[in-house]
């Protein structure tokens, strides 16, 4: 039954759109979890439906990082250096 409903969930998550949003619910209680990479381009945006329906169904959000901290001049170059190839 369990390796079932792993193919169902795997099927399920091909099928859908692309979006890593996912919609946990317990007991009439909703967790809407996202991921994005915190460096985008214009040409990412707009984010899939996925994210603007969690985000007007949430009574609040959480961020796993400073969002005030992804301007700073040092988050962007430790950024940029973890992101890309030193070489090649």
């Amino acid at each position: 039954m369990l390796k079932h409903l792993c193919w169902l969930f795997l099927f399920t998550c091909s099928w859908t759109h692309a979006a890593s949003v996912w919609q946990v619910s317990n007991a009439g209680n909703t967790v809407y979890i996202g991921g994005t990479l915190h460096i985008l381009s214009p040409e990412d945006f707009p984010l899939p439906n996925a994210y603007g329906v969690a985000y007007n169904q949430a009574d609040e959000l959480v961020f796993e990082t400073d969002i005030a901290g992804l301007n700073s001049p040092r988050f962007q170059q430790d950024s940029r250096a973890r992101l890309t190839y030193g070489d090649g």
